[in-house]
């Protein structure tokens, strides 16, 4: 996704999809090189999709950022290494 207006039309979707959800985004790694950055965050979502059904999982965001005058903005976000909560619980002590 690249772009202020391709992750807000991402995110409205989820929306869309996970009218009930949850999300935490922890231990944020930023590097910044002149008038870009990198950062690097675990993500933990706690959701029910639109049919009921509930999930629990998480994954890694991969962010890069522009400064723009006073501020810093998102250029681009990947969301990858995503896992399910509730299928890696009903496998443990097996």
């Amino acid at each position: 996704m690249v772009g202020v207006e391709a992750i807000s039309r991402a995110v409205q979707k989820q929306w869309w999809l996970l009218p009930k959800n949850h999300h935490w985004c922890s231990n944020l790694i930023v590097t910044i090189d002149g008038e870009r950055a990198r950062g690097v965050s675990d993500l933990l979502v706690v959701a029910r999709f639109a049919g009921g059904q509930w999930i629990r999982s998480g994954g890694r965001y991969v962010d890069t950022y522009v400064h723009a005058g006073d501020r810093w903005l998102f250029e681009t976000r990947a969301a990858g290494a995503g896992f399910s909560i509730d299928r890696q619980l009903e496998g443990f002590g097996r």
